[in-house]
């Protein structure tokens, strides 16, 4: 069961994100650990730190930008993409990025 890490406490609620956050680290995958992959390489594996909420960080990827030009602290834009299965996944692209995805 998930617990806060600071007073180890298990009660918590779901909030809405906000739609900006900020990379706080990130790395970029050049060799694939599978053949099903394999065409989507080089990929990043971004951590995110939502705008406004202190300590809320999620693992995802930057879906608008080659792998020089992501920058550690850069504002980023959440968006959502629908995997083929029809489960929404939470993507994040530049903020400057015109492109606009909206929750399904």
């Amino acid at each position: 069961m998930p617990a806060c890490p600071r007073c180890r406490s298990v009660v918590c609620e779901w909030i809405q994100a906000p739609d900006l956050a900020h990379l706080f680290s990130y790395t970029v995958v050049h060799h694939p650990v599978s053949d099903l992959i394999r065409e989507r390489v080089p990929y990043n594996i971004a951590i995110v730190q939502f705008t406004g909420i202190e300590g809320v960080r999620l693992v995802s990827n930057i879906v608008d930008l080659a792998p020089e030009n992501i920058r550690i602290g850069m504002e980023l834009r959440l968006l959502w993409e629908v995997a083929d299965n029809g489960i929404p996944l939470p993507r994040f692209a530049a903020s400057s990025s015109p492109e606009r995805f909206h929750a399904p």
